[in-house]
C-alpha cells in the first residue's frame, strides 16, 4: 500500500510538472489582415427586344439574328454565354389599323470584363436595342481563389514581420509558429435583374462616340485575416 501511495504521488507531481511548463510557455500572438480589390470578371447583361419600339416594322426574330450576328463579331460564343430569360406579347389597340401583337423577349449576356462590356453596349446601340443593362456583378470563384492564395502569402510574411519586431523591441527573437488560423471573407453584389433597364436609353438622342468611355465596374474588395502564434526563441 505504501508503495502504491509513493507510485501515485511521482506520477501526479510528473504531470503537474508538465502542465507548469506547458501553461508558462512563452509565445507572441499577432493578427493582420491582408485585401485587395479585384474588379468582378462575371458580368452579366441583360437586355430587351420589344417589337413594340420599332413600331412593328422589325420583328423579335430578325432583331435577334442581327444581335447574334453582332455578338459574334466581338468573339463572343453565343451559344454558351447567351440565353432568353422570358418572351411574352401584349396586343396593341390601334383604332385606325387592325389590333397587333408586339412580341418582346428578355436576355441575358454573361462577358469577362468591363472592357468587353462597353463593346457590347456599343454593338446592341448600333443596332437600337437601347433597354440595356448590368444585371450583377461577381468575381469567379478560380479568381477569388487565385487571389486569396496570393493575399494569404501576403498575410503570413506580414505577421511574421509584425512579430519579430515587437520580439526585438522586447530583446527576442521569434521561432517557429505553433499557431495559426484565418479567415477569408470578400464583399459581393447581386443586383436583381429588373435594375438592367435602369439604363435605357434616347434613341432619339446623339449617336455614342467613335471612342466611348470603358464602362465603370465596381471593384469588389477580398479580405483575409490571420492569426499566429510564434515561439520566442
Amino acid at each position: 500500500m505504501k508503495q502504491f501511495m509513493t507510485t501515485a504521488l511521482i506520477v501526479l507531481c510528473s504531470i503537474s510538472a508538465i502542465f507548469a511548463q506547458n501553461t508558462t510557455e512563452h509565445f507572441i500572438e499577432t493578427s493582420v489582415n491582408a485585401n485587395r480589390d479585384v474588379t468582378p470578371d462575371e458580368i452579366s447583361i441583360s437586355f430587351l427586344i420589344d417589337e413594340e419600339d420599332y413600331k412593328g416594322k422589325v420583328s423579335v426574330q430578325q432583331k435577334e439574328t442581327q444581335m447574334i450576328n453582332a455578338l459574334k463579331k466581338l468573339g463572343i460564343d453565343t451559344d454558351k454565354t447567351l440565353t432568353i430569360k422570358d418572351i411574352s406579347s401584349n396586343l396593341k389597340d390601334n383604332t385606325l389599323k387592325k389590333d397587333q401583337v408586339f412580341v418582346s423577349r428578355h436576355y441575358m449576356l454573361e462577358v469577362p470584363s468591363a472592357a468587353m462590356a462597353t463593346q457590347v453596349f456599343e454593338a446592341l446601340n448600333n443596332l437600337e436595342i437601347t433597354r440595356v443593362g448590368i444585371a450583377k456583378t461577381a468575381v469567379s470563384n478560380k479568381l477569388a481563389e487565385e487571389i486569396k492564395s496570393e493575399l494569404l502569402v501576403e498575410a503570413a510574411k506580414k505577421a511574421r514581420t509584425n512579430a519579430q519586431l515587437m520580439a526585438q523591441a522586447l530583446g527576442r527573437n521569434v521561432g517557429e509558429v505553433i499557431y495559426i488560423s484565418n479567415h477569408y471573407s470578400y464583399s459581393s453584389y447581386d443586383g436583381a435583374p429588373e435594375l438592367a433597364f435602369a439604363l435605357k436609353t434616347n434613341r432619339s438622342a446623339s449617336p455614342a462616340p467613335a471612342n466611348p468611355t470603358e464602362l465603370k465596374i465596381s471593384k469588389q474588395r477580398l479580405s483575409v485575416s490571420i492569426s499566429c502564434k510564434f515561439a520566442f526563441k
